[in-house]
Parts: structure tokens; sequence; C-alpha cells
């Protein structure tokens, strides 16, 4: 539970720094789900932070993951017109 709440939070700012700290010391789940259904992958790519997203991939985000609604983080990121997030190669 603590996990996702921090990475939540990580998720939502654009602290590339933060997260990447958090994934070493924490080794924390990044595939966790947080309560509406979203993963830390899923919320970066909402807020549109290329750099917090590419630190989740690299910290082995799954970028197949869908939220509640069948929604990956690309659908997701697109919706917010964040589309610099999906020009990267995540695979």
């Amino acid at each position: 539970m603590e996990d996702i709440l921090l990475l939540s939070c990580l998720a939502r700012k654009d602290t590339l720094t933060l997260c990447s700290h958090a994934f070493v010391s924490a080794e924390a789940d990044v595939n966790l789900l947080e309560h509406g259904g979203h993963s830390p992958l899923i919320m970066a790519s909402q807020e549109g932070h290329t750099d917090v997203v590419q630190a989740f991939v690299s910290a082995g985000a799954d970028v197949n993951l869908q939220e509640h609604e069948g929604h990956s983080f690309v659908i997701m990121s697109i919706q917010e017109g964040h589309t610099d997030v999906v020009k990267v190669d995540y695979w």
C-alpha cells in the first residue's frame, strides 16, 4: 500500500530524481494499481512527464498494463494531449 501511494504521488509530479531514488531504495513494485485502477506509468503519462514515464519503463513497468476501463498509458497520454509521451520508443 505504501509503495503505490509513494509512486502515485511521484508520478503526478515531474520528479524524475525522486522516482529513481524510490525505485532503488524501496525496491517498489512499479506495476501496482491505485484505487482507481491506474498504475504509476499511466498517471505519469496522463501528466505528460516523459522523463518519469521513461524511468518507470526502465524500472520494469508493464507497458501493456491497462487501467480499469481498458486504456493503456499510450491511450491515456493521447487523451490528455501529451503526444510527446508516445513519441518515445518504449518497446
